[in-house]
């Protein structure tokens, strides 16, 4: 669907429908022309992809096919054919999707004879999920490839009623084997406790989750260096900056693809969370329950054991050796517990009991190489998050990075024009990480909702701060 601009058959966000339709027990029924909402969400911290659709009904069709749960929703949208703008960002393939309907969330009456429905949907592997168990043992296996091998055995099902091939698995593998019982559990909770167990390297940042092309089970750190796709500036008072750093009209149809708007950055540099979490705090102390046998793995000063911890150190130690979102400095300043006056032993503390020596066919988790680390950089990467919208694109899913121009509050005071200048913001610019994609598409238009999250700052915060002159107010 889309819009007259320009004498143009397009829009940013101008979409095709090829199909959409419910396809049931008792039969099938096209509901291009009915569905007046439908919204499809990815998040890298669900495994699953969900959504729901609103439905203008003046046929019944909830009583007369009927819809019950279990349903499949399938659809297929697609660039926009007459747009001559978006195929720097749109592949023609578009989305094609197939989805399980879980739950009628209501039913209105707006006129006589017409309805509005609102139904949830959820990718098959939730409801493969709720189906079954999982009670099986592994010898000499690392965490990752147990998890893939549960996902692939336990959660692609995909029901008698789909059609569409099954998604491909990305996965890495762990470092280190281990033998270990999942003792009958549900899937997504055996892939959950596996995965915080996992590490490849420093990376003790496992995520599990489905994007519009493939299952996921891969580090944060894999995502945080992957290249940018694409390219997002800001407005401000009617100008706006493409990548180049000059102006562009913002009655461009092209510029405005590449414009972010409804900006709102929140949970920003939460030192009280940081302090009182598992950015300093990470204190563990093992407990062999046969030998009685105490290892603390935070011990002040030389006679510190198999991990020191000084204070200073904690946090930086651990990002250095990790890939991430931008080049630049920790979020979180490295001596701020010792400007707090805070010992950083004392913050947050893990007592892990061990029994090595009771089983020794049975090799120990190793909490020294993931407890902590995991805690710490799951926390690091959702330190400072932002909310934005922008016009739809099919190119882009949960786990890309985009780049964010964006423009500071603070303009300089003369441009050559004579003019205020705007600048690109020395601390919010730069790469980001879409943490979450909401496609929202209606009938005559398709947007965006996308939460995105960022670990690094990209200006060392030692500098000595001197302020613009005021600028002149228009």
């Amino acid at each position: 669907m889309g819009a007259r601009i320009d004498g143009k058959d397009s829009k940013p966000g101008g979409y095709d429908n090829d199909y959409l339709v419910i396809r049931g027990k008792y039969g099938e029924v096209d509901i291009t022309a009915m569905f007046e909402q439908i919204e499809i969400i990815e998040d890298i911290n669900a495994m699953c992809i969900t959504g729901s659709i609103v439905i203008v009904d003046g046929l019944n069709i909830i009583s007369n096919l009927p819809i019950v749960e279990g349903d499949i929703l399938a659809g297929s949208f697609s660039i926009l054919s007459t747009d001559p703008y978006a195929s720097e960002f749109d592949p023609d393939y578009g989305i094609e999707f197939e989805y399980e309907i879980v739950k009628i969330l209501d039913r209105s009456r707006i006129k006589q004879d017409i309805q509005a429905i609102r139904l949830s949907f959820v990718s098959s592997s939730w409801t493969d999920n709720l189906a079954n168990r999982v009670s099986k043992a592994w010898c000499q296996t690392p965490y990752s490839d147990a998890a893939k091998e549960i996902f692939e055995d336990y959660l692609m099902g995909g029901g008698l009623q789909k059609q569409l091939p099954q998604k491909p698995i990305e996965s890495e593998t762990s470092d280190e084997m281990f033998n270990f019982i999942i003792p009958n559990w549900k899937p997504y909770e055996a892939i959950n406790w596996l995965l915080a167990r996992a590490w490849i390297g420093p990376a003790a940042n496992f995520l599990c989750f489905e994007d519009k092309e493939k299952f996921n089970i891969i580090t944060a750190n894999t995502l945080v260096a992957k290249d940018s796709v694409l390219n997002y500036f800001t407005d401000t008072q009617g100008q706006m900056l493409n990548d180049k750093g000059t102006r562009i009209d913002e009655d461009a149809l092209e510029s405005r693809y590449h414009n972010l708007y409804d900006l709102h950055i929140y949970d920003s540099q939460d030192i009280t969370g940081a302090g009182m979490g598992h950015f300093f705090g990470r204190r563990l102390i093992t407990h062999d329950i046969v030998k009685k046998k105490v290892v603390d793995y935070y011990i002040k000063g030389s006679e510190a054991g198999n991990y020191k911890l000084d204070a200073p150190r904690e946090y930086n130690d651990d990002y250095g050796e990790l890939d991430h979102i931008n080049d630049g400095d920790p979020l979180v300043e490295p001596d701020v517990s010792a400007m707090m006056g805070m010992d950083p032993g004392n913050a947050k503390l893990a007592v892990f009991p061990i029994h090595f020596e009771q089983w020794p066919s049975m090799p120990e988790f190793k909490p020294e190489k993931w407890l902590r680390q995991r805690r710490a950089q799951i926390e690091q990467l959702n330190h400072v998050m932002m909310e934005a919208s922008a016009p739809g694109n099919f190119t882009l899913k949960a786990g890309d990075i985009i780049d964010i121009d964006m423009i500071s509050p603070q303009w300089k005071s003369k441009g050559t024009d004579g003019g205020p200048v705007p600048e690109k913001d020395k601390r919010f610019n730069g790469r980001w990480m879409i943490s979450s994609i909401n496609r929202v598409i209606k009938q005559d238009d398709h947007s965006i909702v996308l939460k995105l999250v960022q670990d690094t700052r990209n200006i060392n915060p030692d500098h000595i701060w001197s302020p613009e002159p005021e600028r002149e107010k228009h």
